[in-house]
């Protein structure tokens, strides 16, 4: 059993798995894109006042999964994304589009 703990570093004061930052060590386009959806799907279920365990148990999905998603840790398939973007009444582009929140999401970067 390996028990030394995968490589990770820190920005912005978050633990991040080394492979998140691409060669320069800047977060890479994938995880900038995990934060978008995150930051948008946290956007449209508060403004809906929903909870995680409701958004998951209306679109059909796993709650660990949302979860997952929503703390940038897995990628989301695109109809994963359907499902939640009708339980949210927006369209999938909505999701993925990127967002100017004046502080961005605490989840992941």
């Amino acid at each position: 059993m390996n028990m030394n703990p995968s490589p990770s570093t820190s920005v912005g004061g978050i633990l991040l798995p080394m492979n998140s930052l691409n060669r320069y060590g800047h977060l890479d386009e994938n995880m900038r894109l995990r934060s978008q959806v995150s930051d948008n799907i946290i956007k449209y279920r508060d403004l809906r006042k929903m909870s995680n365990a409701t958004l998951a148990l209306e679109a059909r999905v796993s709650k660990s999964h949302l979860g997952n998603v929503l703390r940038c840790e897995n990628n989301p398939s695109l109809e994963w994304l359907l499902s939640i973007a009708t339980v949210l009444g927006v369209k999938v582009e909505d999701l993925v589009r990127e967002y100017h929140a004046e502080s961005p999401s605490s989840y992941c970067t």
